[in-house]
């Protein structure tokens, strides 16, 4: 039976997103999907779904939602101020929701991108093959008061008995630097030496960033020659006259007119996309050789 969630409050950002639409570019429709595709999978395996299924993703902080009906649900990151009904919780186990549970994602700073998943996946209406939110292709593009979100309700097992869980510590990670790796795109052959030693510096993000793409603080001064439009995708580094290097996201057009310098691949992509303001990185550019 489907049912109907309730949005007490939108948080920022926040869509539901699938696998995206990777047959259409040639129609001039952006892929969308998952920024973070390991951990929105990762949360719907946990869950029993299948690994594409449709979920809730949103930016630092999280909507407040009201289930209408008894459900599952999954959630890739929490913090203290993650709860339902008032209750915290944890990330990455299932987690059994009652009728009328109210769930507050709460703010995370550490995490850019966040998701939930619930059980069988969201019942958005599906618009070319895929129930990820775009602009210009469905409805709407972003969760507001009014979005009309359903799901399957299900019928919640009563247990006298909660398995155990247990704090594993997280990795230590260097949150002052790291290493993004990258291909040459293909015009990076077109760089002076001096454009080349311009990319071994450290970048950071600038607050120019979303779901359509990332521009990078620093410049990288360059006298690439003027281009017609191309094909582009997700993962595109494209260098403007100005000196702007921009990353593409999941929802950026599908051709640009400036040179492709880099190309991130899948995962190097969401690990920058998950990157926050404060942490510089260096591109590790690998040959295709």
């Amino acid at each position: 039976m489907k049912a109907k969630l309730k949005i007490i409050h939108a948080g920022t950002f926040a869509s539901i997103q699938d696998k995206g639409r990777s047959s259409y570019a040639k129609y001039g429709v952006p892929r969308s999907g998952f920024i973070d595709k390991k951990s929105a999978q990762r949360i719907n395996k946990i869950l029993g779904n299948k690994q594409n299924a449709a979920v809730l993703e949103w930016t630092q902080i999280g909507p407040i939602l009201q289930f209408t009906k008894a459900t599952q649900i999954v959630l890739s990151d929490t913090t203290n101020k993650t709860t339902l009904n008032g209750e915290p919780l944890r990330a990455k186990e299932i987690i059994e929701v009652p009728e009328g549970g109210l769930l507050n994602l709460g703010y995370n700073p550490k995490v850019v991108y966040s998701y939930l998943a619930i059980k069988e996946g969201f019942q958005t209406k599906r618009v070319l093959q895929s129930r990820s939110m775009q602009k210009g292709i469905t409805k709407s593009d972003l969760l507001h008061s009014k979005s009309k979100l359903y799901y399957q309700a299900q019928q919640l097992k009563i247990s006298f008995f909660k398995k155990p869980t247990f704090s594993l510590h997280q990795p230590f990670t260097d949150l002052l630097a790291r290493t993004i790796d990258c291909f040459p795109g293909p015009e990076f052959d077109l760089l002076t030496e001096d454009e080349l030693q311009g990319l071994e510096q450290y970048f950071t993000l600038s607050t120019q960033r979303n779901r359509m793409g990332i521009q990078l603080t620093e410049l990288l001064p360059n006298a690439l020659p003027s281009m017609l439009s191309v094909p582009i995708l997700p993962g595109t580094v494209q260098l403007t006259p100005s000196g702007k290097l921009i990353v593409l996201s999941q929802d950026c057009q599908t051709t640009g007119g400036y040179p492709r310098i880099l190309h991130l691949p899948e995962k190097s992509l969401a690990q920058l996309s998950q990157t926050t303001q404060n942490v510089r990185f260096r591109f590790n550019i690998i040959d295709y050789d």
